[in-house]
C-alpha cells in the first residue's frame, strides 16, 4: 500500500495539470466555506451590512480569492518557466559537453566510424574516416572508400538495417582510398532505431586489422611449420617445466603432449646432463642469447639418443621472459655414422701407415699431398722431399712421364680405376718396376679433387717372372728338342722297318715262292704249309708297312703336307665313318720338314679328339694362307667341347696342340659351342714360315 500511495503521489507531483486543478478545487472549497460561515453568522453579517452591502462583500471576497489565485498561478508559472529554462540550458550544456566528449572520443578512435541513412549515404564521419577521404560526407561507402569492387561496409549496413541486428565480419581489400597496398578490415554495422521502432540508418565501424591478420598468418604459418617439422620443438620454463610439445617431439621421444606437458624436463635428460642443461637455460634467459650444443636424451622406451639442440629465449604475450624454447634434431644415426667414420679413418690411417704397398695422395693438379712410409722406402726419398712434387718427376724417361700425364688427364675425367706398369726413378739412381693402381678422389660436390695411387714394388716378381719365363723357355726348347728327336727317331725307325725289314720279308716271300715251285706237287701237306707261310709273310709285310706309316707317314716326306693331310683325312674317314670335307689352298707354298711335321701332328691330334669326344658326323678341314699367316681350321658338328675341358691342365692332347703351335710362333684358338660343334684354328705367321722355307 505504501508503494502504491507513493506512486500516486509522485504522479500528482510530476503532472502539472493535475496539480493546477487540485489547487483550483482547493480555493473553491475555501470560498464556499467562507460564504457559509458568513451566512451562518448573521450577526456578523448584520455588522458587515452596516459597513457595506452583503452582495458587495461576497463579490469582494470572490475577487480577493480570484486575485490571490491568479497571483499564485502567475508566481508558480513564472517559477516553473524559470526552472524549465535553467534546466533546458543545463541540459543543452550537458548535451553539448557530452557531444563534444563523444566527438572527441570518436575522433580519437583509430577506427573509421560513420553514420549512414537507409540509402547508405554517409551523414557523419569521424576524423579517421575523413582522413581517408575528406569528401566522404554525402557519398556512399563504396564511392567514398572503395577503389576496387564493392565495399564490404555497404553490405554490412544493408544487412544490419534489413535484419535489425548487428552485423560484423573480416574482409580482404586489395585496394582502398587512403590505404597503401593490400589490407584486411573488420567491419561492424549497428542499426539505428527511432522512438517509433523504425530503422532510420546505421552506424558503421571499420577497423584496420591487417597487422593482426599478418600476425595471425605468421602465427599459423609458424604453427604449421612447428607441427609439420620432424624436429622436436618444445618450450621450457626457467625452472625446467615443459610448456609446449609438437608432433616432432612426440615422434622423437615417444611421449604425447598430454603425457609430458607440465612435467619436468628431467624426464628426458640423463642425470649427468641435468646440471648442464639448467645452467644453459639460465644463461639464455639472462643474456638473451641462443645456445647450441649436442647432448644425450632419454626416450619413453628408455633408449638413449643423441640430439643437436638450439636453445633460445621464450617470452609470453607481454614480452616477459618466462623460459626458453628448445629445437632438437635426432642425430643418433649421424653420430653413430660419425663414430664409424672416425673409427674407419683411424683404421684407414693405420692401414695406410702399415701397408706394404706405397700409397700416394695428390691434389687435382697432381701434386703430392701425402705419402706413406712404404712409398718412401720404395723410392728412398723422405716424406718432406716428396710433398709438393708431381709424380712424373720420379719417372726415368720422357715416355714414362708422358704416360703418367695421360693417366692424370684421364683420371680427372673418368670415374674409374686405371692400372698400369711403370718404372720409377729411385734416389740412388736405380730404376724400380712398379704396378700402379690410380683412383679418383671427389669432394662433397662430386667434383674431381685429386687421386690416390697404390704403388707396388714388383722387382722381385719381375725377377721371378724372368726366371720363370727363362725356365719355361728352356722347358719348351727341351720339349721341342725331345719332340724333334722323337720325330727323327720315328722317321729313322720307320725307314729302317720299311727298308730293311720290308726288304727282308719281301725276299723271304720270294724265296718261299721259289721253294714252293721246286717242291713235289703231289705232296699236299707241304703245299698247304707253304701257302700258309706265304700268307703269314704277306700279313707281316702289311703290319710292317702299317707300323712304319704310323711312326712316320712316308707320304709326308715324299709328297708334302697337303697330300699327308688328305691321306690322313681319308684314313680317318675309313676308320671312323665320319665324313671329311677338305679345302686345301696352299699348293704354291712349300713347308720345310719341321713345320710340316708339326702341323701334321696338330692335325692328327685334332682328329683324334674328334673321334674320342665330339660325337660328330662331319669334319670340315681348311688349310689356306692369308697375307701374313698360314691357317689350319678344323670344324666338326659334334656336341662341342665344354669350357671346363678347355681350362683342364691335364688334357695332354690340347696342351700338345698349343705347345706345337707355340713352337712354330703361332697361336691356337679352340671354340666350342654346345650342340654346334668345336672349331680349332691354328695360325702360324707367314714370315716365320717363309724364313723357315728359305
Amino acid at each position: 500500500m505504501k508503494n502504491k500511495f507513493k506512486i500516486r503521489t509522485d504522479g500528482w507531483k510530476n503532472n502539472k495539470s493535475l496539480s493546477d486543478i487540485g489547487i483550483i478545487i482547493l480555493i473553491a472549497i475555501i470560498t464556499v466555506l467562507l460564504i457559509y460561515i458568513l451566512e451562518d453568522f448573521q450577526h456578523l453579517g448584520q455588522s458587515l451590512k452596516i459597513l457595506s452591502d452583503y452582495q458587495l462583500t461576497v463579490t469582494f471576497i470572490l475577487l480577493v480569492v480570484i486575485s490571490i489565485s491568479l497571483v499564485v498561478f502567475s508566481v508558480r508559472r513564472w517559477r516553473e518557466t524559470n526552472l524549465e529554462i535553467i534546466e533546458r540550458k543545463a541540459a543543452d550544456s550537458r548535451m553539448q559537453r557530452s557531444r563534444a566528449q563523444l566527438v572527441a572520443v570518436l575522433d580519437g578512435v583509430p577506427d573509421m566510424i560513420v553514420q549512414v541513412d537507409t540509402n547508405n549515404r554517409i551523414l557523419w564521419a569521424n576524423k579517421e574516416a575523413l582522413s581517408k577521404n575528406t569528401d566522404a560526407i554525402g557519398l556512399s561507402f563504396d564511392m567514398a572508400f572503395s577503389v576496387v569492387g564493392e565495399s564490404f561496409m555497404d553490405n554490412y549496413c544493408t544487412w544490419a538495417m534489413e535484419s535489425g541486428k548487428i552485423e560484423k565480419g573480416i574482409k580482404y581489400l586489395p585496394a582502398m582510398y587512403g590505404v597503401e597496398g593490400e589490407s584486411y578490415w573488420e567491419g561492424i554495422a549497428v542499426p539505428l532505431k527511432g522512438n517509433d521502432g523504425k530503422i532510420f540508418g546505421a552506424i558503421a565501424i571499420a577497423r584496420d586489422v591487417s597487422e593482426r591478420m599478418r600476425i595471425e598468418h605468421t602465427y599459423n604459418l609458424l604453427a604449421s611449420i612447428v607441427e609439420s617439422t620432424d624436429f622436436a620443438i618444445y618450450g621450457i620454463t626457467y625452472n625446467g617445466t615443459i610448456l609446449t610439445w609438437n608432433n616432432g617431439a612426440e615422434k622423437t621421444y615417444g611421449y604425447k603432449a598430454s603425457e609430458i606437458v607440465s612435467k619436468s624436463i628431467s624426464v628426458l635428460v640423463p642425470l649427468d646432463y641435468r646440471n648442464e642443461l639448467m645452467r644453459t637455460i639460465d644463461k639464455v634467459i639472462r643474456k638473451q642469447t641462443v645456445e647450441r650444443l649436442e647432448s644425450e636424451r632419454i626416450r619413453k622406451d628408455g633408449k638413449i639418443i643423441y640430439v643437436s639442440i638450439s636453445i633460445c629465449p621464450f617470452v609470453d604475450a607481454t614480452g616477459m621472459n618466462i623460459g626458453v624454447s628448445a629445437i632438437e634434431r635426432d642425430i643418433t644415426e649421424s653420430k653413430m655414422a660419425e663414430e664409424a667414420i672416425k673409427e674407419s679413418e683411424e683404421k684407414f690411417r693405420t692401414l695406410v701407415t702399415t701397408a706394404p704397398d706405397g700409397i700416394v695422395l695428390t691434389d687435382s693438379n697432381g701434386r703430392i699431398v701425402e705419402v706413406n712410409m712404404a712409398f718412401t722406402q720404395i723410392l728412398g726419398f723422405n716424406r718432406a722431399e716428396m710433398l709438393g712434387e708431381t709424380l712424373p718427376k720420379f719417372l726415368p724417361d720422357n715416355e714414362s712421364r708422358a704416360r703418367a700425364i695421360e693417366v692424370l688427364r684421364r683420371i680427372s675425367k673418368e670415374d674409374r680405376i686405371i692400372t698400369g706398369e711403370f718404372e720409377v726413378f729411385a734416389k740412388d739412381g736405380t730404376t724400380i718396376p712398379v704396378d700402379v693402381s690410380v683412383s679418383p678422389l671427389k669432394d662433397e660436390k662430386m667434383n674431381f679433387s685429386g687421386m690416390i695411387a697404390i704403388v707396388r714394388d714388383v722387382s722381385a716378381r719381375k725377377n721371378y717372372e724372368n726366371e720363370l719365363r727363362n725356365s719355361r723357355e728352356q722347358l719348351r726348347n727341351l720339349a721341342i728338342h725331345l719332340q724333334t728327336a722323337r720325330e727323327d727317331e720315328k722317321k729313322r725307325i720307320a725307314f729302317e722297318i720299311h727298308d730293311e725289314l720290308g726288304y727282308a720279308l719281301t725276299a723271304l716271300k720270294l724265296d718261299l715262292a721259289w721253294l714252293s715251285k721246286k717242291m713235289n706237287v703231289k705232296d699236299t701237306i707241304l703245299g698247304k704249309k707253304s701257302k700258309e707261310m706265304s700268307e703269314l709273310i704277306e700279313t707281316t709285310i702289311k703290319k710292317v708297312r702299317s707300323i712304319s706309316t704310323q711312326l712316320r707317314p712316308s707320304i709326308l716326306d715324299h709328297f708334302g703336307l697337303e697330300a699327308a693331310i688328305e691321306w690322313q683325312a681319308n684314313e680317318f674317314q675309313k676308320r671312323t665313318a665320319i665324313r671329311c670335307k677338305l679345302n686345301l689352298e696352299t699348293a704354291e707354298f712349300v713347308f720345310n720338314d719341321t713345320y710340316s711335321t708339326a702341323i701334321f701332328r696338330i692335325f692328327q691330334e685334332t682328329l683324334t679328339n674328334v673321334a674320342r669326344h665330339a660325337k660328330a658326323t662331319r669334319v670340315d678341314i681348311n688349310l689356306y694362307q692369308n697375307e701374313d699367316e698360314v691357317v689350319l681350321k678344323v670344324c666338326d658338328n659334334g656336341i662341342g667341347i665344354p669350357k671346363e675341358q678347355l681350362e683342364n691342365h691335364k688334357s695332354m692332347g690340347l696342351i700338345s696342340i698349343k705347345e706345337r703351335a707355340s713352337f712354330l710362333g703361332g697361336t691356337v684358338d679352340i671354340i666350342g659351342e654346345e650342340g654346334a660343334g668345336t672349331t680349332v684354328t691354328v695360325k702360324i705367321p707367314a714370315l716365320k714360315m717363309e724364313g723357315a722355307n728359305d
